[in-house]
């Protein structure tokens, strides 16, 4: 598992909309903030669990 910071932003009807850009810091998403549109954001923090896509419960 992975701890990534998400940027999500409020709609005009107050809705919470998670970016899909991830960013290795706090700082990083803030700075990416300061050149988005006009608006209201929020960073959050998320922590990201990979599939194993390689094993195969298959033995064909």
């Amino acid at each position: 598992m992975r701890e990534v910071f998400k940027v999500a932003e409020f709609d005009s009807q107050g809705k919470l909309r998670l970016l899909m850009q991830e960013y290795a810091s706090y700082n990083e998403a803030v700075l990416a903030i300061e050149i988005m549109p006009t608006g209201v954001y929020q960073v959050q923090k998320v922590f990201v669990k990979s599939c194993d896509y390689e094993r195969s419960d298959s033995t064909n």
